[in-house]
């Protein structure tokens, strides 16, 4: 069994990423009782953690095939990444040396290129031993395969949802088409300023239309249970480029 470890930004990713490795023939470790024995530090041993009863457990979500065994873990946020693996590695103890891979995914800063953010990101890995490779995207082969990956292409501002919004226009068009104008005729004078803030964010309003179509195929769930069990990931998206871009990108990081 060969172990790699993925560090996202939040549970929209971790959903995405597991959906594409089902496409793998990986599946969700449900159970504990069924988890590989070199993930069981990762998991509290108690509840609430550190005895607030408002903190999510932060345990990472486990995907494992044959010959392969994946952990997804949120870092709740990009400034959480390093730190995230860092606890990881140190939970791990000793046996981190078993770590066949360790990879990345984070959005696009609209502040900033993506190579800007690699390059800083890249810096930070490296001084704490991780060897990184040349560009986002790629994977820097080894006795450890090591990768980051930024949506949506690696070269372009934007977020996941970028990503999942070609997917909708390629498996869902009529609910992307009503989303987008839903969003787009909001009488904006009749919110607050409060009200308007995440949307008034450069990704709010691709992300409120996103959401628009999550709630009609899960009403009253959050988006990633969508992304889980609808076709956001499907016949119909496993074609499209980008989408082909970041499945490629964990089949050589992870599975060769």
């Amino acid at each position: 069994m060969t172990f790699g470890y993925l560090v996202v930004e939040g549970t929209h990713d971790v959903a995405s990423t597991g959906r594409l490795l089902r496409t793998f023939g990986l599946r969700r470790v449900k159970l504990l009782k069924d988890l590989q024995p070199f993930w069981k530090p990762l998991v509290p041993p108690t509840f609430p953690f550190k005895d607030d009863l408002l903190k999510r457990i932060p345990v990472p979500a486990f995907f494992e095939g044959a010959d392969h065994s994946v952990a997804v873990d949120s870092a709740v946020g990009i400034a959480r990444l390093v730190p995230a693996l860092e606890e990881t590695l140190a939970q791990l103890g000793s046996a981190r040396s078993e770590l066949r891979s360790i990879g990345m995914f984070l959005d696009a800063d609209w502040s900033k290129k993506p190579s800007d953010a690699f390059d800083e990101l890249k810096a930070t890995l490296e001084f704490f031993g991780v060897v990184m490779p040349a560009a986002p995207g790629m994977v820097a082969q080894g006795s450890i395969r090591t990768g980051i990956y930024i949506f949506p292409d690696n070269q372009s501002s934007g977020t996941l949802e970028t990503l999942l919004d070609e997917c909708a226009l390629a498996a869902y068009p009529g609910l992307r088409a009503a989303g987008r104008n839903l969003v787009d005729g909001i009488n904006r004078a009749q919110l607050t300023r409060d009200d308007l803030q995440e949307l008034a964010a450069p990704s709010g309003e691709v992300k409120a239309a996103m959401g628009c179509i999550s709630s009609v195929l899960k009403p009253m769930r959050a988006i990633q249970n969508s992304i889980e069990d609808n076709r956001w990931v499907s016949d119909e998206t496993l074609t499209l480029a980008n989408v082909q871009s970041v499945k490629n990108f964990l089949e050589q990081l992870l599975l060769q």
